[in-house]
């Protein structure tokens, strides 16, 4: 039997860039208050090599309890129920490679009820519950089971901080009395390279497209080809574009075509957060596919165009919507080129008004973090 002050746990270990930073954000603001941490997630060896003290427990792989006097959700949706999309390209190019089909015959199939670890389950061994900046949803089945233990586990949780209004909502919904916004926990994300990064352009030059796999519903995988046709004319009108993915996984369509479309690619295993940060950071513009891609983006104090692959696209957008637009399905290529072309025309307003709303986010972030801090110490 283990026992910890402070488990976090996270949808980490898995070599995306968001997640990563999600991880390294809580962790960070947590071991001011205890050193007696331990991360429940994909164990991976990048992990240790980011936090040689804290303890990594897979979740994978979990064959008894872990006890804790707090038990923390750290950022990002981890709480959804998805309904497959039509089989499109992304899902195809994955169930035509033997080791992604052998990695989900072994995960659902033959260690299915083999573990523990389930999100709701290990609720049972925590003395106290903290839900930090999470996102909740879509829950594309009315009343799943998965949203009903979503209410249980919302309403039963000590500190609820939730990352947009949808969650809001949601947990007011489900009976939750007092409910934060908190922002995506990333806005306090902390960096030697952020302390005195300033973005100075003043249009367009270059373009960065952060692309994901997307095989659910509402045709997100449609925006592939759509996508690599638009910027290919965006190179002819003279823009320097460059694909950016947040991980390596390669059985993803995207990390295919990395010898085809010029990549740049987080890789924890040799990037650190300085160095990928700084890569990105001559980007002028970004086009993402992923949450993550805008809330750096914002960070990184300049415009994006959101692609509504997801839900939380949409509201990031929205959010932004007087310094970014949103690429909505179904992926007309002219819509997208007419987004870029306004944002270039309006730049410097735009990058102004992007700086103004990420620092409203932070502040209320680093809030966030401090009545989180505070409700530790008070246990």
């Amino acid at each position: 039997m283990m026992n910890k002050n402070i488990v976090i746990r996270g949808g980490y270990g898995y070599g995306n860039f968001g997640d990563d930073a999600l991880m390294h954000t809580i962790v960070t603001e947590l071991r001011e208050v205890s050193d007696d941490i331990a991360l429940l997630c994909k164990n991976k060896a990048y992990i240790k090599k980011m936090f040689p003290t804290i303890e990594v427990i897979d979740y994978e792989k979990l064959k008894e309890p872990v006890y804790s006097k707090l038990l923390v959700y750290g950022g990002g949706t981890q709480f959804y129920h998805f309904k497959k999309n039509k089989i499109n390209k992304g899902l195809k190019h994955k169930l035509l490679n033997p080791d992604y089909v052998l990695k989900y015959i072994d995960k659902k199939i033959l260690s299915k009820n083999k573990y523990i670890e389930n999100k709701f389950q290990i609720r049972e061994y925590a003395e106290n519950v903290a839900l930090v900046g999470v996102g909740v949803g879509p829950f594309e089945i009315d009343n799943s089971a998965i949203e009903q233990n979503t209410a249980v586990l919302f309403k039963g949780a000590n500190f609820v901080g939730v990352r947009d209004e949808f969650a809001m909502n949601k947990s007011k919904e489900w009976g939750v009395k007092k409910p934060i916004i908190s922002p995506d926990i990333c806005y306090s994300f902390r960096s030697k390279f952020l302390d005195s990064y300033e973005n100075t352009s003043s249009s367009i030059n270059k373009i960065g497209i952060i692309v994901r796999d997307w095989d659910y519903a509402n045709g997100g995988g449609d925006y592939y080809d759509k996508l690599i046709q638009t910027s290919k004319i965006l190179k002819e009108k003279g823009y320097e574009v460059k694909y950016i993915l947040f991980d390596s996984n390669p059985n993803s369509y995207w990390y295919s075509k990395r010898d085809e479309l010029e990549m740049i690619i987080w890789n924890p295993e040799e990037d650190t957060f300085d160095t990928f940060l700084e890569k990105i950071s001559v980007f002028d513009l970004f086009i993402t596919a992923r949450f993550h891609g805008a809330i750096f983006a914002s960070i990184l104090q300049t415009p994006f165009i959101a692609i509504e692959v997801e839900q939380k696209l949409k509201f990031v957008s929205e959010v932004y919507e007087d310094s970014s637009a949103c690429w909505r399905n179904p992926f007309d290529v002219s819509d997208l080129l007419s987004e870029v072309d306004d944002i270039n025309q309006n730049y410097i307003t735009k990058r102004n008004n992007s700086v103004q709303k990420m620092g409203e986010l932070k502040e209320k972030s680093d809030e966030m973090f401090v009545e989180l801090k505070k409700y530790y110490k008070s246990l």
